[in-house]
């Protein structure tokens, strides 16, 4: 178990955000009833639901005056014996409406996915996920250069291109956008970077602009197809709110990890909802001042880790008796740990707890076998 991996463990800290649920987003699902009921249309694979239904989905929410409409579904098959096909290519001229792609993968999808042609790429964001080696998602990707050759061209993610949107509308512009920091308003985003960004040291790709996701432990709102195409849907539910459409049924590849393990949020969730949390981080960040996810640079971890160790091996070291000496470690352990709780909940910020403790364990081990 290298030292990376047990820091990265350690980011289970992030369950401590409490935050209530986030009322600005609304998630419209398809189940897995909906796609049989809509004969399991298959798009490269994807299941989803057919065009001419699409259409009608989309026009019904453009009638309750939505924000933003981002369409979490690939749609770049183009097929023209679809049954009124050329409803959708209308709907999706709306500018409320931002479509999805996927960028090139050397390793998994040599071409990406493209978006519908009539869209321009000014309303496309794409959907590239980054999992950690244990394969839990912790990062999201604001802006990512695109390969000539991908079939995808936009450099902004769909969680970007939704939350820009959404803070336009609240009079709140970018006002500077580059690889070193984004600030919408008076709101600086800064990104993760190599050799200062805790356990995301080595081996690990910190291409594009990368931040950590903050999870909200709470869901969000969701209404069905069937609610919107029989008029059961509240109208101030989707009135000036984001609107994400996508895929919760369990049978798609579309399911991601998450460091959940509380009884709000299954550890395994559909990526509608890892876009829903992205979207909703950003919006919270400008909009309500809720804090980022931060880390200590490299040396800071380092002077953390053993600052630990020196303290309580001095400790250790002015106690006699082995009782005591295994008592003080153990003590030292548990305030180590409520130490990275209080920090965590408080700060935000993303200490090494299990490599901390690791070194108290060693430390007051050597000290008590040369004594």
């Amino acid at each position: 178990m290298n030292f990376i991996w047990v820091k990265r463990k350690n980011c289970k800290f992030l369950l401590q955000d409490s935050t209530l649920l986030d009322a600005r987003l609304l998630l419209v699902e398809i189940t897995e009833k909906d796609i049989q009921s809509y004969q399991q249309e298959i798009v490269r694979g994807r299941k989803s639901i057919p065009d001419y239904k699409l259409a009608e989905l989309l026009h019904k929410l453009q009638q309750y005056q939505p924000r933003v409409i981002g369409l979490d579904l690939y749609r770049d098959s183009q097929d023209p014996k679809q049954p009124n096909r050329r409803n959708l290519v209308d709907e999706l001229k709306a500018d409320t409406v931002v479509v999805v792609c996927k960028g090139k993968d050397h390793k998994f999808d040599p071409q990406g996915v493209k978006p519908p042609e009539q869209v321009p790429v000014e309303r496309q964001g794409f959907t590239d996920g980054i999992e950690d080696s244990d394969y839990i998602v912790r990062r999201q990707i604001l802006m990512m250069a695109q390969e000539p050759s991908s079939a995808c061209q936009t450099n902004y993610s769909l969680s970007f291109q939704l939350a820009y949107r959404y803070l336009f509308h609240e009079n709140i512009q970018i006002n500077n956008l580059n690889k070193n920091y984004i600030k919408f308003g008076s709101k600086v985003l800064q990104p993760l970077k190599p050799g200062r960004s805790g356990g995301y040291q080595q081996g690990v790709d910190l291409g594009g602009f990368q931040v950590l996701l903050n999870y909200r432990d709470r869901n969000f709102q969701k209404v069905s197809l069937e609610d919107i195409f029989n008029d059961r849907v509240n109208p101030d539910l989707v009135k000036d709110k984001v609107i994400l459409i996508g895929v919760t049924a369990n049978t798609v590849s579309d399911i991601w990890s998450t460091p959940y393990s509380v009884v709000q949020q299954p550890a395994r969730i559909p990526g509608v909802l890892i876009q829903a949390q992205m979207v909703s981080q950003i919006i919270s960040a400008v909009l309500d001042q809720r804090v980022m996810l931060w880390v200590l640079p490299y040396w800071g971890d380092i002077l953390w880790i053993f600052g630990w160790s020196f303290i309580s091996g001095l400790i250790i070291w002015r106690i006699d008796s082995r009782l005591g000496q295994g008592c003080t470690i153990v003590t030292t352990v548990i305030v180590l740990y409520g130490f990275c709780t209080v920090i965590i909940s408080t700060s935000v910020a993303w200490v090494p707890f299990v490599p901390s403790a690791l070194a108290v364990i060693l430390t007051g081990f050597c000290v008590t076998t040369r004594k």
